[in-house]
């Protein structure tokens, strides 16, 4: 069989798991806007200023997550890089030992 195996992720794939993933989100935001809305004494806030409050706090967490990932992998690269340098110099300072008398 000298067919390559198909990629694992796709345009069509990636594309139809964040609609998948938006439609959950905004569902989620629409029932909490909606128990907001119910809650607070009517007219006393505009439910599209809830949503807007909404979106942004999603949005902040979003970009909070993007940012601890990247703290991880920044950290993992610099322990990495760490653990490179140390094994160099340990090689390097083995080698220069004088010979046993």
């Amino acid at each position: 069989d000298d067919r390559a195996d198909p990629p694992l992720l796709t345009g069509a794939l990636l594309k139809k798991a964040w609609g998948t993933a938006a439609k959950a989100v905004n569902g989620a935001l629409d029932t909490l806007a909606a128990s907001v809305g119910a809650a607070l004494p009517s007219g006393s806030v505009n439910p599209a200023l809830v949503r807007a409050g909404l979106n942004l706090g999603a949005i902040l967490f979003g970009v909070w997550v993007v940012q601890q990932l990247a703290t991880v992998i920044l950290f993992a690269g610099a322990v990495g890089l760490a653990g490179v340098f140390a094994s160099s110099c340990a090689a390097a300072s083995s080698r220069r030992a004088p010979p046993a008398p």
